[in-house]
């Protein structure tokens, strides 16, 4: 069970600075994590005596070399310090993060179009699109903007480690509602920015299409068994997402987070499953 505490909250303003001590907890629990992990309290120092002589007396202790990627337990104590953070951010925050989650992941559907307009070969056709994607993925992800697709794995994790739904758990909640709404009002805008600069040519305005035919008509042919279909690619989809999005927040650098990120937004795109926001952005362009 979680060590923080579940004190009930009367109101919203009350969740909100129940919040800012918790996120310091937070930060706290997790700088607890990473000293345990990086210094290993099971290690004996190592002492270095090839030394100058006049230092010989001075033993020097060497640290372990902390490693290359979080644990589990880790990337949950990340993950509950990241939702805490924004949550603690107010409603036009959470508006602007999914306005520029749903444009930068459009930006990556565009680059699908246009990278794969002119390629014959399906299976080449795949990789750049999936190269194309993961390009718009890392944008959102090192921006620090918000899918909600994302938070479909990271709020219930969150939920877990805390112990128990509370009221902050609502505002939470909340957050997830704007930022569906956000993602989908930055696909529209960037939609309508691309036919107004006219950056679709002729060759990859044929495959837009062909892209948009094909994600609707394969599940529009098949009646209330279709709406079904959409919904379990939806959720391969989201689980493909949220891995990477998991993947990103186990490493340590910015090399290690976007290797992490590559290989689910590739195999997300080799399965041919949709989702919401990356559709969206071509419907949009479709316009």
């Amino acid at each position: 069970q979680s060590t923080w505490g579940h004190s009930p909250r009367n109101n919203m303003s009350d969740g909100s600075s129940a919040a800012n001590s918790a996120s310091g907890r937070c930060d706290e629990e997790l700088g607890t994590v990473d000293s345990n992990s990086s210094t290993g309290a099971e290690a004996a120092p190592a002492t270095k005596t090839d030394m100058p002589e006049d230092d010989a007396s001075k033993p020097v202790t060497l640290q372990p070399k902390a490693e290359e990627r979080r644990t589990p337990f880790e990337v949950c104590i990340e993950n509950t310090c990241y939702i805490d953070g924004l949550a603690n951010k107010n409603i036009f925050q959470w508006i602007m993060l999914g306005f520029m989650g749903g444009f930068l992941l459009s930006v990556g559907t565009l680059l699908v179009v246009q990278w794969t307009a002119e390629i014959p070969y399906a299976g080449a056709r795949t990789i750049i699109a999936g190269v194309a994607l993961v390009s718009g993925f890392s944008m959102v992800i090192f921006s620090g903007s918000l899918l909600y697709t994302e938070l479909n794995g990271a709020i219930p994790v969150y939920i877990a480690v805390r112990g128990r739904f509370r009221l902050h758990s609502l505002r939470i909640l909340l957050m997830w509602f704007v930022v569906f709404w956000a993602n989908y009002l930055g696909t529209i805008v960037f939609g309508i920015l691309v036919k107004w600069a006219f950056l679709i040519t002729p060759g990859a305005r044929a495959g837009l299409q062909a892209v948009i035919h094909t994600k609707l008509d394969h599940y529009k042919e098949r009646g209330t068994s279709g709406w079904f279909a959409a919904v379990a690619s939806g959720m391969i989809a989201n689980m493909l997402v949220s891995t990477a999005a998991y993947n990103a927040k186990e490493g340590r650098t910015n090399i290690d987070k976007f290797v992490g990120l590559c290989l689910p937004i590739m195999a997300f795109i080799g399965t041919g499953s949709s989702h919401s926001v990356a559709n969206m952005g071509y419907f949009a362009m479709g316009l």
